[in-house]
C-alpha cells in the first residue's frame, strides 16, 4: 500500500470536533444549556449550523431577555483574528451600532449587526480560545432572505469583502488572481450563495470550476490586470493544470437544487446568476441593476 493510500480520508456530517487548532480546526465543544460570556450572560439554546471556521448558536441573552445568534470561531480562526490575518471582528465592529460611522437606519434593519463580543476558553489545551461574535438573530437561511429581497428595495451588500474574510469557494477571480477589486466582489459572492456548488480546496480547481460553470474563459485583458495570473495560466490564457472542460449550465445546477421552480423561473434565475457570475468584474451587474432584474421582481 502506498503512503497516499495509508492517509485516512474523513467526511464530516458535522464540524470535526476534537481536531486541534494547530491543524486548522479547534471547534467549540459545548451543548445546549451552557452559559458563557461575561457574568454568564448568554445561555445556549441550540446549534444553528457550522461552517469553515465556526459554529453558530441560538442563545438567550439573560440580561435583556432576548434571543441572539452567537458565531463561535474555532481556535485557528480566533488566533488568525488576533494576528490580524483575518479581519472579521474588525469589519463587524465597523458596522456595529457603536461604530463612529454606522450604516444608515433604513439599511441597518437588513444587515447583520455586532452587539458585543467576548472570548471563551476551549475545553482542550490545543483548541485555544474561541472568539464569540454576538449578533442580532436574523432570517433562517439565504433562500428565505432572497424571497424578501424585492420588498427591501435594495441589496444590503457590504463593500469591505476581502480575501481575508471570504472563504475560498466564494472568492471571485480578481481576489484569487491578485487583481484590483471593488464592490463587485459582493455581486459574485451573492451569486455563489444563491445556488452554491461544492467549495474548491485549491485555487487551480476553483479557477477550473469558474470556467466550467460560467461558460467563458478568462480574457487576456483581465489576466493582464492580475498579479498572480502567471501562477495559474499559460500565455494563451488557458489554465496550466487543466486542458479539458465539461460545461454544466446554471439551468442544470438550479434543476438539481430541488427547489420547486417552473421552467420560466429556472431560466430567469439562470439569467440572474449569469449577471452576477461574470469572470471579469467589469462585466458584472451592479446591485442597482439586480434590483430591476425580472427574477427578483417576479
Amino acid at each position: 500500500m502506498s503512503r497516499e493510500e495509508d492517509v485516512p480520508h474523513f467526511i464530516f456530517t458535522e464540524e470535526p470536533l476534537g481536531l486541534p487548532a494547530s491543524e486548522g480546526f479547534g471547534y467549540f465543544q459545548g451543548d445546549p444549556g451552557c452559559s458563557l460570556g461575561p457574568d454568564l450572560r448568554f445561555k445556549l439554546e441550540t446549534k444553528l449550523g457550522y461552517g469553515t471556521t465556526s459554529s453558530v448558536w441560538l442563545a438567550r441573552d439573560l440580561q435583556n431577555n432576548d434571543c441572539v445568534a452567537i458565531k463561535m470561531l474555532n481556535g485557528c480562526a480566533t488566533q488568525l483574528n488576533r494576528e490580524d490575518k483575518l479581519q472579521e471582528l474588525k469589519v463587524l465592529q465597523r458596522f456595529s451600532f457603536n461604530s463612529p460611522s454606522p450604516l444608515p437606519v433604513e439599511t441597518s434593519i437588513h444587515s447583520t449587526r455586532l452587539l458585543t463580543h467576548f472570548y471563551h476558553p476551549g475545553i482542550e489545551t490545543d483548541n485555544r480560545e474561541h472568539l464569540c461574535l454576538v449578533m442580532k438573530l436574523m432570517g433562517p437561511n439565504i433562500h428565505a432572505i432572497r424571497e424578501r429581497l424585492p420588498a427591501y428595495g435594495y441589496l444590503a451588500l457590504l463593500t469591505l469583502t476581502t480575501d481575508d474574510i471570504t472563504p475560498l469557494g466564494l472568492r471571485p477571480p480578481e481576489i484569487v488572481l491578485g487583481g484590483e477589486w471593488n464592490e463587485s466582489v459582493d455581486i459574485w459572492t451573492y451569486g455563489c450563495i444563491e445556488f452554491p456548488e461544492k467549495n474548491a480546496k485549491e485555487e487551480d480547481v476553483l479557477l477550473y470550476q469558474m470556467i466550467s460553470f460560467c461558460g467563458e474563459f478568462f480574457s487576456p485583458e483581465f489576466l493582464q490586470r492580475c498579479s498572480r495570473s502567471r501562477e495559474y495560466f499559460n500565455t494563451d490564457c488557458k489554465p496550466k493544470k487543466f486542458d479539458r472542460f465539461s460545461r454544466r449550465t446554471f439551468q442544470e445546477c438550479i434543476s438539481c437544487s430541488k427547489f420547486p421552480f417552473s421552467e420560466e423561473d429556472i431560466e430567469r434565475a439562470a439569467a440572474f446568476m449569469h449577471r452576477c457570475l461574470r469572470l471579469d468584474p467589469k462585466d458584472r451587474a451592479t446591485a442597482m441593476d439586480l434590483l430591476e432584474d425580472q427574477w427578483l421582481a417576479s
